[in-house]
């Protein structure tokens, strides 16, 4: 992807890329992100947050509540694809 056609920080799209790359099309919560993020790029939890709420914001990310525990969110990032198409 290309900065031209989407217009975001590096850094967002690098941990975009990260969390497709373990996670792909499956849903996954934040803790699985943290270990994610954390393997690749030792990132602290603050600030897989805000690649998480970045990712919301931009509408890279679909967020539900979680069945089990209402508190909690389920992720699932959108493909590229589906990324362009909006844009």
């Amino acid at each position: 992807m290309r900065n031209s056609e989407i217009n975001l920080p590096k850094w967002l799209e690098q941990g975009y890329s990260i969390l497709r790359d373990a996670f792909s099309d499956n849903s996954f919560n934040l803790e699985q992100a943290v270990i994610a993020l954390k393997k690749k790029k030792n990132e602290k939890r603050g600030s897989v947050l805000v690649v998480i709420s970045e990712l919301r914001k931009a509408g890279w990310l679909n967020t539900q509540l979680d069945p089990d525990d209402s508190r909690k969110r389920i992720y699932t990032l959108k493909g590229k694809s589906a990324i362009l198409k909006e844009a």
